[in-house]
């Protein structure tokens, strides 16, 4: 094993150009870390700066989880934070989207956290220090129409990062979960491409203008850098907290969970079917 770095060693996931895990790769680097980024495609991250390691990790892949995290330390020794932040992404109506599409979304936000965290804790564990980030969404507390595969996906993870919250406090590991809402990126060019068009017989085909707005990303939107100013600072301080939930709409969000269920569901499928989409 190599000699363990000085610096705090810092895992993120997802990292392609463009996309959160770049914004952060890059703070954190600013901030003095050592920072390996990783994507599935390794090309995707050629814009990162210099100073960032790259590595390739696929989280649908025990094989290629395994082998990053073992780079990791054998290069730097230890690994102090992990972020969670490969995602997929999914937009449709419950009863439209393929199976297998639902299946690829779980298998990233949930399988995959799961999986890469197995594979770092045993290694903060030794050392009884750590910090694990998972990037949650607002989704995962607020579901809407259209959002379901998603939504449910964030959900499970949010309830993941608790009970991982409670069960690592014994060896000293603290889980950051972040409930986040709009922040630009690139996911939308992305779930566009994946984003077919509703089968024939579809039950929806009034409310393809309301569906095909869910593809946007809105007009309050946090910027990536301010996101991951955000994270950074909060990861690095001397008592990270345990939850964190920012981003465009976020307010709105941690408004509507007070208010009945009933009125809930009923206010947010009139809105997300007007005439006039709401995004």
């Amino acid at each position: 094993m190599a000699k363990v770095a000085q610096s705090t060693v810092v895992v993120i996931t997802g990292c392609s150009v463009g996309g959160l895990g770049a914004a952060l790769a890059e703070c954190f680097a600013t901030k003095g870390c050592t920072v390996f980024a990783t994507a599935r495609n390794i090309s995707k991250m050629d814009g990162l700066s210099a100073g960032i390691q790259k590595v390739e990790l696929d989280v649908t892949n025990a094989a290629s989880v395994s082998s990053a995290v073992n780079t990791v330390v054998q290069q730097a020794g230890k690994i102090d934070i992990l972020v969670n932040n490969a995602g997929g992404h999914r937009v449709g109506a419950l009863m439209d989207v393929p199976l297998e599409d639902a299946e690829s979304v779980f298998q990233t936000n949930v399988l995959g956290v799961m999986r890469v965290t197995q594979a770092v804790v045993h290694h903060m564990a030794k050392r009884r220090a750590g910090l694990i980030i998972n990037v949650g969404s607002l989704s995962g507390f607020l579901t809407t129409p259209w959002y379901g595969v998603y939504s449910a996906s964030k959900a499970a993870l949010h309830s993941y990062s608790e009970t991982l919250d409670m069960e690592l406090r014994h060896v000293n590991i603290k889980v950051m979960l972040l409930a986040i809402g709009m922040v630009r990126s690139n996911i939308s060019a992305n779930t566009a491409a994946k984003h077919g068009a509703p089968p024939p017989d579809s039950l929806y085909d009034q409310y393809r203008a309301n569906i095909d707005a869910r593809l946007g990303q809105g007009a309050v939107v946090m910027s990536a850098e301010d996101f991951a100013l955000k994270t950074v600072e909060a990861a690095l301080s001397a008592n990270p907290p345990r939850y964190m939930s920012f981003g465009g709409q976020a307010g709105f969000a941690n408004i509507m969970t007070w208010l009945p269920r009933e009125w809930r569901l009923s206010l947010l499928w009139k809105w997300y079917t007007d005439k006039k989409p709401m995004v």
